[in-house]
């Protein structure tokens, strides 16, 4: 990853989520996509505190990782928080039971997808 901007240690930014995935610094449109779903988490303050990382997956996806869970949350960029609130209601489910993931597709309404792999390594 590139470092694009620091904070010099100042205790209002040590929380939020590491943004990762983009590969352009440059490249505009995915950093505002970037801090739209950032902003979008924001709404709900203790579901957000809980977010470690954000990895843009593509141009309609994002990859959202939770602090002490191991695997990531695949949601559409569209109506996200209501994907990572579903997720969290059965969070403890599943770290439990399938606690070897890699990732939990989220993106369909109704259905939790368990993956044991990422797109590039099928």
């Amino acid at each position: 990853g590139r470092i694009i901007d620091t904070f010099d240690h100042d205790p209002e930014y040590a929380n939020l989520p590491v943004i990762t995935g983009i590969n352009d610094v440059g490249n505009e449109a995915s950093v505002r996509e970037s801090l739209r779903v950032v902003d979008s988490l924001s709404k709900d303050s203790n579901l957000f505190s809980r977010v470690s990382e954000l990895h843009a997956y593509d141009k309609n996806n994002t990859i959202i990782y939770l602090k002490g869970i191991g695997f990531g949350l695949l949601v559409s960029n569209d109506d996200i928080l209501p994907m990572v609130r579903k997720f969290v209601s059965h969070s403890n489910f599943i770290a439990q039971n399938f606690g070897d993931l890699k990732l939990v597709d989220l993106r369909y309404r109704g259905l939790i997808i368990l993956k044991d792999a990422y797109r590039e390594q099928l």
